[in-house]
């Protein structure tokens, strides 16, 4: 880098005013974090021949990296109208009105991109998307701060993987980890347990209250296989050994865009049709009390009101609703906006906690 960054001034001494490399040592700068004279290069070459798409976005690039975030805004607009078709340059211009709170413009370029090039599902594209439509925490900060204030006693984690969001558990909470092929990364607290099987067959050698020393889980999270059938058998499963204060967290249950939605994993950022579990229990279990909280990258739901002597029922509507919630597909997740939007609540802490802590009447 410091080398070319020499070989661009040697330019300079016999051409001052070439463009090309006036556009290059701003890139360099950049790779070097010296912003200040990225800008500078960058807008000479811009001065000198402004309608180059690319020396407008690395533009853009070196205001973004001093802070300056409606110069930098106003740089990516100029990019994108000169090259309407580049999903990059979309990018660049979602993720700075991402940083400016201007979450709605946000999703429409981001949308914009996925729509030139639906191979950018595979890119931080998708991610932007996720990040404009839900702003605020992400999921494993909910998830951290949830487990900060409520201090579970016992915590059954389904879906392990890398062991990410198991890691959050503060002990002496006694914690379960259940996942056909965990890979957990560093040590788990002596507190915690992980069973390397699948949840169902877990739940069929295993009494979870006995494993949890006779009691019942205050806490769950169901990250597992991703299909809403899989998801309302680990809910149903749960529900046997609840109490009356338990709570399950479901993730992946608000995904992005169709890729994400995808029954087939398609895209880097990927919830599958977990979203179908919201329907079929607004319409079979009245008395569960639904929350969806609109953490990036792909949603939490949270339910209360859980009933021992009504987890048969959930089985049993499993194979009810089958067919009908295999049918649905994304243009349905669209269509049920406006179901969905009264269990949305706030993505910060103390609407969190509110909803979660808050009486339910009595049965």
């Amino acid at each position: 880098m410091a080398e070319a960054f020499r070989a661009c001034q040697a330019v300079f001494e016999h051409d001052p005013h070439n463009i090309e490399t006036l556009h290059l040592s701003g890139l360099i700068a950049i790779a070097f974090g010296r912003n200040d004279i990225a800008v500078a290069a960058a807008q000479q070459a811009v001065t000198l021949g402004g309608c180059s798409a690319h020396h407008h976005n690395t533009l853009g690039l070196a205001l973004a990296g001093l802070g300056r975030l409606e110069d930098a805004a106003a740089s990516y607009t100029v990019a994108v109208r000169l090259a309407p078709d580049e999903p990059s340059l979309l990018c660049n211009l979602g993720f700075v009105l991402n940083r400016l709170g201007r979450n709605g413009e946000a999703a429409r370029v981001f949308r914009r991109a996925l729509a030139l090039d639906p191979t950018s599902a595979r890119s931080p594209v998708q991610r932007g998307l996720s990040l404009a439509l839900y702003p605020g925490y992400d999921y494993q900060r909910v998830l951290s701060e949830i487990h900060e204030w409520m201090r579970p006693a016992t915590y059954v984690e389904i879906g392990v993987s890398t062991g990410a969001s198991l890691a959050l558990v503060r002990p002496p909470t006694r914690a379960i980890g259940i996942d056909p092929a965990p890979r957990i990364q560093g040590d788990s607290p002596a507190t915690t347990q992980i069973f390397a099987t699948t949840s169902d067959q877990f739940f069929a050698e295993h009494d979870l209250r006995a494993v949890l020393g006779g009691r019942d889980f205050d806490l769950a999270f169901v990250d597992g296989l991703h299909t809403f059938e899989q998801t309302l058998a680990d809910i149903a499963n749960l529900e046997r050994s609840a109490g009356p204060d338990s709570i399950i967290l479901v993730h992946d249950v608000l995904p992005a865009d169709e890729a994400c939605a995808a029954r087939d994993c398609r895209s880097a950022l990927w919830a599958g049709d977990t979203w179908k579990i919201i329907p079929a229990l607004c319409r079979a279990r009245h008395d569960l009390e639904l929350s969806l909280i609109p953490a990036a990258p792909t949603g939490l739901a949270a339910i209360r009101g859980l009933a021992p002597t009504m987890a048969q029922s959930l089985s049993d509507l499993i194979g009810s609703l089958k067919a009908d919630l295999m049918a649905l597909t994304f243009a349905d997740f669209c269509a049920l906006a406006a179901e969905r939007q009264p269990l949305i609540i706030a993505n910060d802490p103390a609407t969190i906690k509110e909803r979660l802590t808050r009486a339910r009447p009595k049965r």
